[in-house]
């Protein structure tokens, strides 16, 4: 009796993996077009350059502290 539960159990588990990895599957990828891409890497660009410009102000700053 018990192995019996144990096998429908076993079934039952794989059953449902089964399908969630199917439903997985079934999902649609979400696939950037270019418009958002170029918009994506402009915002990356736009960033870096802030960086630079903040990196830049606070030399300028620590050489304006040190006289």
């Amino acid at each position: 009796m018990k192995k019996e539960i144990f096998i429908i159990i076993n079934i039952l588990l794989t059953f449902l993996t089964s399908i969630s990895f199917a439903e997985e599957a079934i999902k649609p990828k979400i696939i950037p077009s270019k418009a958002t891409l170029k918009n994506i890497t402009k915002e990356i660009q736009e960033k870096k350059r802030n960086l630079k410009q903040s990196k830049k102000t606070k030399k300028r700053f620590s050489i304006q502290l040190n006289y």
